[in-house]
């Protein structure tokens, strides 16, 4: 064999080791994409869970014990005692006028009871924002946790800890409320369709809003939470559901820092976003992801 044709076998003997290892250089790179590809989607999944189960914690925290459908209930029920007493006692001076005292005395009560059913709604509002502002700070990694966390399937690369990017609270789009319109009593029902409070279909008070009374009572503002009325009976379990469907009213947290927000209505749903940082091998940030969770809390019981 000649010189040269021994230079030629050389040269194609290193071409195709050269091309085996950019194959094999190949094939490796196409198996470390695909693990960190099935590994993100993998981490995507897990935190995605991670959010709705806290968004759905949250819901449930928001109507614990019934608390938002029994306030509903009570202030239903104070305007309709208000409302009555303050007829009385428009007949009362028309009619029995020896009477007026004592059927003032019960409006005054009635009055009374009125503003501290208002009050109390209030206060249960600071009650519950203490409540998710708190629930927010367990959900923060400790110290102890924080760190790098090894994807699956992929050497040298990981994860730091979900974290809470966003927090907003609200309520169910076009949702009513538990409470059911006031069928025994004409005058005050005409008052409240007149003033839209009703929806004629449902016999039921409309959620999210903050319904008025005719004077001397008309400083009064009795903010009715939106919240899902029993359906035969049967009361609706906090559940998962669309962030379309969603409506904020109010922010807990935002980029990452909490809000103080005041809650101008109780708040019956949660869409929270939580943030995980993907990290290569030299650990620096190679790539954020963030998924949302939302929830809507369980339905109130009808008036006793």
């Amino acid at each position: 064999m000649s010189n040269n044709k021994k230079i030629l076998l050389d040269r194609k003997e290193q071409g195709n080791i050269y091309l085996v290892i950019v194959v094999v250089a190949l094939v490796l790179i196409a198996i470390t994409a695909g693990l960190v590809l099935f590994s993100g989607l993998f981490t995507q999944q897990r935190v995605e869970e991670r959010a709705e189960k806290a968004a759905l914690a949250a819901a449930r925290l928001m109507n614990s014990g019934d608390r938002v459908g029994q306030m509903n209930n009570m202030l239903v029920a104070s305007r309709e005692l208000l409302f009555d007493d303050r007829e009385n006692y428009a007949e009362v001076i028309n009619d029995y006028p020896d009477l007026q005292p004592i059927a003032k005395r019960f409006a005054d009560q009635s009055r009374e009871a009125a503003e501290l059913m208002i009050s109390e709604r209030e206060q249960l509002a600071k009650v519950t924002r203490a409540d998710l502002i708190a629930f927010t700070g367990r959900l923060a990694p400790s110290n102890a946790e924080n760190g790098k966390y090894a994807l699956p399937g992929v050497p040298y690369t990981g994860t730091d800890l979900p974290t809470v990017s966003n927090f907003d609270v609200g309520y169910l789009n076009g949702s009513q409320s538990n409470v059911q319109s006031p069928d025994g009593n004409a005058d005050l029902l005409d008052f409240d369709i007149q003033e839209k409070y009703v929806d004629q279909a449902s016999h039921l008070y409309r959620g999210n809003i903050a319904m008025t009374m005719p004077d001397p009572d008309s400083d009064l503002l009795f903010k009715i939470a939106p919240l899902a009325a029993p359906v035969s009976g049967t009361i609706a379990p906090a559940r998962i559901t669309s962030e379309s469907v969603f409506r904020a009213s109010s922010k807990l947290v935002q980029d990452g820092k909490v809000c103080y927000g005041k809650f101008d209505q109780l708040p019956t749903g949660a869409n929270l976003k939580m943030t995980i940082n993907l990290k290569g091998p030299d650990g620096k940030l190679s790539q954020t992801m963030g998924v949302d969770g939302t929830a809507m809390s369980n339905g109130g019981y009808p008036r006793p």
